[in-house]
């Protein structure tokens, strides 16, 4: 939300950014914001459609970044929306409905891309157990997506932090 290219749209999956948006003049004062957002709910799928399909009718829409919170939760719709669309070749051709996924996935990010100079996907980590021994730390986001990035960045925050702390990965491992 503090992106230095503005303005700055949230597509806000997952209300994480309700908060900010409802103190953002208080956060902008205090310094923690240096500029007022626009959020977008996009709690379901049909939300989600509804701002691509504006931003596809409004080609002078410009954003500096466009956050997608979380591109896990879209990525997810739109798999479960593309098997129930071609559930019958699901059953014997799982792969080919996998490829139409990632070809959506890839078709929505390439165009957020092309209307902001920023495109951040946030995505919450899950811990795959491989074995006892062995935990690999991943995002829990379709491939597709990490496919089309340039960086991760890692994002702790302890408990008693006011603000997490990045840590850049160059690809985090994915299964």
């Amino acid at each position: 939300l503090n992106s230095p290219w503005r303005p700055v749209l949230e597509l806000d999956c997952d209300m994480s950014a309700a908060y900010y948006q409802k103190d953002v003049k208080r956060l902008v004062e205090s310094g923690i914001l240096v500029a007022n957002f626009q959020r977008v709910e996009c709690l379901t799928l049909p939300d989600y459609q509804a701002v691509i399909t504006q931003l596809h009718n409004h080609p002078d829409w410009k954003w500096g970044t466009i956050v997608l919170d979380t591109a896990g939760q879209i990525a997810s719709w739109l798999s479960e929306d593309q098997f129930m669309k071609e559930a019958l070749k699901a059953d014997k051709q799982s792969q080919v409905v996998w490829g139409h996924v990632r070809d959506k996935i890839r078709a929505d990010m390439l165009f957020l891309q092309s209307r902001c100079q920023l495109l951040v996907l946030n995505a919450h980590f899950r811990d795959w157990a491989k074995d006892r021994d062995t935990h690999i730390i991943s995002p829990r986001v379709n491939p597709s997506v990490l496919e089309l990035t340039d960086v991760i960045v890692k994002l702790e925050r302890g408990l008693k932090d006011k603000a997490p702390t990045g840590y850049p990965d160059a690809r985090s491992p994915y299964l």
